[in-house]
């Protein structure tokens, strides 16, 4: 298996960084991985599924939509509109390598929304246990500290005014609205502790194109607990080969 790091210089000057994980020689499918909302490629779900898919032949393409280097994002400034654009500048960047026949996306949680936004050009999609009602997240999870909004998920982050506003504002008429416009064959992967809540309910009743529901028993929102992560990725990986 190979490892190495890409880059790429979003419209804006900002740095989009990753990495690529694939089978050596290389591959004619490229899986794109986004993360959730205070997320980052290197979770244990992103690198495990990294190396899964890449172990089966895909080369499998991570990035972090913020960072910690000066010339990356920072999420403070970020919205999910900004996020989608990212996303698609990755696509473009994957299909400017001439060697991939076929493009997977798989968004995690708030990275769900993030390809909602962007409406991806891509053969298939796998909505991770992706959030969809982002006014119920914003309106029972952010408070204001010292004047700026913010999430406190066992650490306390500034998720910056632009992106709160924007998913306040974001009823969720038009998160359906935006899923009936996805094209692509989509799984919808949820974690049957996150439907307890409103703000992951909707996505599969939405969508209006070829789709699939699974529902992993017993997992957490990040699928930690013991054989929940291959539950998950059985279900991806049964879903792109029948689309690759």
């Amino acid at each position: 298996m190979i490892e190495k790091d890409f880059s790429i210089i979003t419209d804006d000057d900002q740095t989009i960084y990753g990495l690529i994980n694939g089978p050596e020689g290389g591959s004619s499918k490229a899986l794109i991985l986004v993360h959730g909302l205070t997320g980052h490629m290197d979770e244990q779900h992103l690198i495990k599924t990294a190396y899964r898919f890449a172990k089966q032949g895909y080369d499998v393409f991570r990035f972090n939509l913020y960072g910690a280097q000066k010339d990356a994002r920072k999420l403070e400034n970020t919205t999910l509109a900004i996020h989608a654009n990212d996303l698609n500048t990755t696509i473009d960047y994957v299909k400017s390598k001439d060697s991939y026949k076929w493009i997977g996306v798989a968004g995690h949680s708030y990275g769900g929304m993030t390809i909602l936004h962007a409406n991806p050009d891509a053969d298939a999609l796998v909505f991770w246990d992706s959030s969809f009602s982002t006014a119920t997240i914003w309106e029972n999870e952010a408070i204001i500290i010292d004047g700026k909004p913010t999430v406190n998920w066992g650490i306390s982050v500034n998720i910056g005014e632009a992106m709160y506003k924007e998913g306040l504002n974001q009823t969720l008429d038009e998160s359906k609205n935006l899923a009936k416009q996805i094209k692509a064959p989509s799984l919808v992967l949820h974690a049957a502790e996150s439907l307890k809540t409103p703000a992951y309910k909707g996505v599969f009743d939405s969508l209006d194109c070829t789709k699939k529901l699974v529902v992993v028993e017993d997992a957490d929102h990040c699928f930690t607990r013991l054989g929940n992560m291959d539950e998950a990725l059985s279900a991806m990986n049964l879903w792109f080969k029948k689309y690759s």
